[in-house]
């Protein structure tokens, strides 16, 4: 007595199972080899791409260029060299604030010169 290889019923004597019609169990060849690497079809990759944002520095260095100049070229050094290393977002926020901040202290200087200059 055979009993079937893929739904385990009798088979007899039969190449062939009555019940689900699965072969001898013979091997099947493998097949053939195919040149590189190809997808399977109906594959697809999903890819996740994490959000790293803007750099808080960067936006700190901005907000500080119209209210504490020294402090917006403190941030902005800190901010480019965060986004060097993280690869966030912001570093055009962190160059208008250092360029707005060190505008605003040459500013202030040749004010303070002129006055100082002229006797006030």
């Amino acid at each position: 007595m055979a009993y079937c290889g893929s739904c385990g019923s009798n088979k007899g004597e039969n190449a062939v199972c009555p019940s689900c019609g699965a072969g001898s169990g013979a091997a099947t060849p493998p097949p053939a080899p195919q040149q590189g690497w190809q997808q399977p079809a109906g594959y697809t990759q999903n890819v996740y791409v994490q959000n790293v944002g803007t750099n808080g520095m960067a936006i700190a260095s901005l907000v500080c260029a119209f209210l504490c100049t020294p402090l917006a070229v403190i941030f902005g050094h800190i901010a480019l060299s965060q986004i060097g290393k993280s690869g966030q977002g912001g570093r055009g926020l962190a160059i208008a604030g250092l360029v707005i901040g060190y505008i605003s202290i040459a500013i202030g200087v040749l004010i303070f010169v002129a006055a100082a200059g002229s006797g006030y």
